[in-house]
């Protein structure tokens, strides 16, 4: 990538910056909203914004080629992953681990960015967490059938999030590679 003017920082200098500082962003963003037409409304309008940019990277995903339709839960596993990496690099949202067991995977995480920024902010118990709303733009982009349950999440004020994931109906949504079957 040419830049006209030279910032001084290398290119994955610039990438962190804006990363970054799209974070700060949205995070004021929220805020600015929630104080002029108050914290309902913020959620309201974030999770709509966050299932709608899910969505679309997941549309924008099939249509390069760089995204299939997930058969088995190790195959949502994956797309969960791309899509986690693509959306929070480096860092800005902790994957955690997985694990399968009877055609059902678990994800297991207990540092969130998002989490920390509303921790930060004081409103604990007022933000939802974007999570479910992250899910439905995946399931919308995908046209696929899965389940996924939030068992435990930080946001709630539990220490840990806990992600229950399993591919629904059809063939091979169980017992295929890397499942107990």
């Amino acid at each position: 990538m040419t830049h006209a003017f030279q910032t001084g920082l290398s290119a994955a200098e610039e990438r962190d910056f804006a990363q970054t500082n799209w974070w700060l962003h949205d995070a004021h963003w929220y805020a600015a909203v929630a104080v002029r037409w108050g914290v309902e409304e913020a959620n309201i309008i974030n999770l709509q914004a966050i299932e709608r940019a899910a969505r679309g990277a997941v549309l924008q995903l099939r249509r390069r080629g760089l995204l299939a339709v997930p058969v088995t839960t190790p195959d949502l596993e994956r797309t969960f992953r791309l899509l986690w990496q693509l959306f929070f690099p480096d860092g800005m949202y902790q994957a955690g681990t997985f694990c399968f067991s009877g055609g059902t995977g678990q994800w297991v995480g207990t540092e969130c960015r998002a989490f920390q920024q509303v921790k930060r902010a004081g409103l604990q118990g007022q933000y939802r967490c974007g999570c479910a709303a992250f899910r439905d733009g995946v399931r919308k982009g995908l046209g696929a059938a899965f389940e996924h349950e939030i068992i435990e999440s930080l946001m709630q004020g539990n220490e840990r999030c806990v992600v229950r994931f399993r591919m629904n109906g059809g063939p091979g949504t169980s017992g295929g590679p890397g499942e107990e079957g």
